[in-house]
């Protein structure tokens, strides 16, 4: 089992990718660097670098998520629109180290490529879909003029054909961890720690409790609102179960619908800023302008949750 690390996603405000790509990139970085320090890098500075990718691997158990899937990285050059999913493997000095951070790799790349309909195909014909190195999209998109992994690759005995034949045959299974200070996610019939933190274990209660699937996730979600006029900065760690989305890619929840209409406001499944005051008003909160991390609306939210109602009922 492999855990997500969203301390660090980015809204950078990007389209929604049209194909199924996965690109395969490495780091190109000298020593031993840990996938945190380029979430803290890329987070900081992607505006100014004009790059990035979805996530990063090192030979922890722990990968970090700097953009949403889906969302269009800057990447790959011309081939970014065609890939959902950009990983990058940490490179390493040291064999052992390396050689562990590459079975990470292949295990999570083959896992989110099974889960996103991705081909676990490696550099062949087709140019919309399949399993694609950065090499492989320099030389068939343009844009980009790198041709990683592959010789990081062959510099720890890894060559293409083994590649091609590891993700195929890789297994593994992903979670997605609380943001950084929520505690561990509670067991689902025990009360959850009333953190201010909406992530997948809450989410999972409020799905429970509207008897719905329990996926964990506020799906869709229009990442505009995060900059909208004269609000601040949403801070997406009080709401690290949220998928934001493009404008034009945003369809809603279900979830998000439901209580919109217990809260007597128009029904878009969406979060916003009607959503936000109606909900501060409800708890009888002061009506502000800025959702902070920890979160008191979260906090009571989580508290009605463990009181076994039904949010905003």
């Amino acid at each position: 089992m492999v855990n997500i690390n969203r301390q660090y996603l980015i809204n950078p405000g990007t389209g929604h990718t049209i194909g199924k790509i996965a690109v395969v990139h490495s780091t190109a970085t000298a020593g031993n660097p840990p996938a945190t320090n380029f979430g803290i890098a890329f987070h900081r500075d992607w505006r100014k670098t004009q790059t990035f990718v979805h996530y990063f691997v090192d030979d922890t158990n722990t990968v970090v998520q700097v953009a949403e899937e889906g969302v269009t990285a800057w990447g790959a050059g011309y081939a970014n629109k065609y890939a959902p999913l950009q990983v990058e493997l940490c490179e390493y000095s040291d064999r052992a180290r390396a050689l562990k951070a590459y079975r990470n790799f292949v295990s999570f790349v083959a896992a989110r490529c099974r889960a996103l309909g991705i081909p676990l195909t490696l550099d062949d014909g087709n140019k919309t879909a399949g399993i694609k190195s950065h090499n492989w999209c320099s030389q068939n998109y343009g844009g980009s003029d790198h041709t990683d992994p592959y010789g990081y690759l062959a510099k720890i005995g890894i060559s293409k054909a083994q590649f091609a034949k590891d993700l195929g045959a890789a297994t593994g299974s992903v979670s997605v961890t609380p943001a950084p200070n929520a505690k561990p996610a509670q067991d689902e019939t025990g009360d959850l720690e009333v953190d201010g933190f909406f992530g997948d274990k809450s989410v999972r209660r409020a799905e429970a409790l509207e008897k719905r699937t329990q996926d964990g996730v506020i799906s869709s979600q229009d990442m505009a609102w995060t900059n909208a006029k004269g609000y601040k900065f949403i801070d997406a760690r009080a709401l690290p179960a949220v998928q934001w989305v493009s404008s034009k890619a945003a369809v809603g929840s279900q979830l998000v619908g439901i209580w919109q209409q217990r809260l007597g406001l128009p029904v878009d499944y969406k979060i916003g800023p009607k959503f936000y005051h109606a909900a501060l008003k409800y708890y009888g909160f002061k009506i502000d302008n800025s959702w902070t991390s920890p979160s008191n609306l979260v906090k009571a939210m989580q508290r009605q949750m463990n009181s076994g109602q039904k949010l905003f009922s």
